[in-house]
């Protein structure tokens, strides 16, 4: 069955679509940052002089516009590594160029940041230990005077251009990292909600027949196995029918498959319509279905229900016009019966009481079809 949605189609799908939408979003958001930061970074030139980090700035800038205006044509990947170069360039030449009266360390930091979303924590990590590294170094190499600053740090921090500056810059930080970390936030519920919702449908497939949605042959084993484990405990009995149609198969060769699908589907209403609430009903596969009693006082209701089950089916089924007579074989079996119930694995029990009411079933067949038949008292559960 295909997947319309392309949420659903994997994880590494979801995983790209995730990542695309990131890297537009952050693409974008540098985008209108650049109109604002970037004048208010070159206004700073009327305090001090045109430095060569304005030039970059203004360089910089134009590239992000550009590629936030022609995103469409890039590659996710190219438009992650663009935001995270520039961040870095601005942080790297503005703790150069004003050390810490700028905002390189914000714009470092920032890099770091789209680095975690973007790749993980271990290339977060390894960044973070070079940011670390070099910030130490160049706090090292001003404190010893190799390195001095182009302007006077006391008339560039008393200046309107430079408050505005770092006031813009903070909120274009602040805007960015917190889009960036919000989507991932907004996305990671997203995921965790779709892998519910997938973990209940694999679950739904497991656990019921796709055709009829009566319970699969792996429900009805957990139920089996849950129901013998409280007889062995608790004692008491639970009875099993093992139906097997009569006269299925040329069906789909007379009138299509369309028409066995609508025949198993109808027997399935029919024999849920026969049992008690209480009842489990579910399909083997093929054309066989069973019925688990989960509440058993004698082997009278079992013949009293397989009696129920043979009258419905004493109706044809219609199908476009067509009157197609099925009949059915059932084998009883009682959990009553068996001997040796409390001394087995309960595996090889849930197996061997399927098997006693299939070969209870085989018996009806050949004694003439369309009836049942019961499973001998006293007799062993079948070895696997």
């Amino acid at each position: 069955m295909q997947n319309d949605n392309p949420d659903l189609d994997g994880p590494q799908n979801r995983f790209d679509t995730v990542h695309g939408r990131f890297a537009d979003r952050i693409l974008i958001g540098f985008g209108v940052g650049c109109l604002i930061a970037v004048p208010s970074s070159l206004s700073r030139a009327f305090y001090t002089g045109w430095l060569p980090i304005y030039t970059l700035h203004f360089f910089l800038g134009v590239v992000l516009l550009g590629c936030a205006l022609f995103r469409d044509r890039l590659t996710t990947q190219v438009k992650v590594l663009i935001p995270i170069f520039i961040t870095l360039m601005a942080g790297a030449s503005g703790l150069l160029q004003f050390g810490l009266a700028g905002n390189g360390i914000s714009w470092l930091l920032l890099s770091g940041i789209l680095i975690a979303v973007a790749y993980g924590r271990q290339a977060a990590g390894a960044y973070t230990v070079v940011l670390i590294v070099s910030v130490a170094g160049l706090g090292w190499a001003t404190l010893t005077g190799d390195i001095t600053l182009d302007l006077d740090a006391d008339i560039y921090v008393r200046s309107l251009p430079a408050w505005i500056n770092a006031a813009i810059g903070t909120l274009v930080f602040g805007l960015i990292a917190v889009s960036a970390i919000g989507l991932m936030y907004d996305e990671l519920h997203v995921t965790v909600a779709l892998l519910d919702s997938q973990k209940k449908e694999i679950e739904q497939l497991a656990n019921s027949d796709s055709l009829t949605g009566l319970a699969s042959p792996r429900l009805i084993k957990n139920f089996l196995r849950q129901l013998l484990l409280h007889i062995k405990r608790y004692r008491g009995q639970i009875g099993l029918l093992y139906i097997d149609l009569d006269g299925f198969k040329p069906i789909n060769d007379q009138y299509g498959h369309e028409s066995g699908d609508y025949v198993l589907q109808q027997v399935a209403q029919r024999i849920t319509r026969c049992v008690r609430e209480t009842d489990i009903v579910g399909r083997l596969g093929g054309d066989e279905f069973i019925v688990i009693l989960t509440k058993l006082d004698n082997d009278a209701q079992m013949e009293e229900l397989a009696k129920r089950i043979l009258d419905e089916f004493s109706l044809p089924f219609t199908f476009q016009n067509n009157d197609i007579p099925v009949g059915c074989s059932i084998g009883l079996a009682n959990s009553h019966h068996y001997k040796d119930i409390a001394e087995k694995p309960i595996e090889q029990i849930v197996d061997g009481f399927i098997a006693q009411a299939d070969e209870a079933m085989y018996v009806a067949k050949r004694s003439g079809k369309n009836c049942y038949s019961m499973a001998k008292l006293d007799q062993s559960v079948a070895e696997p």
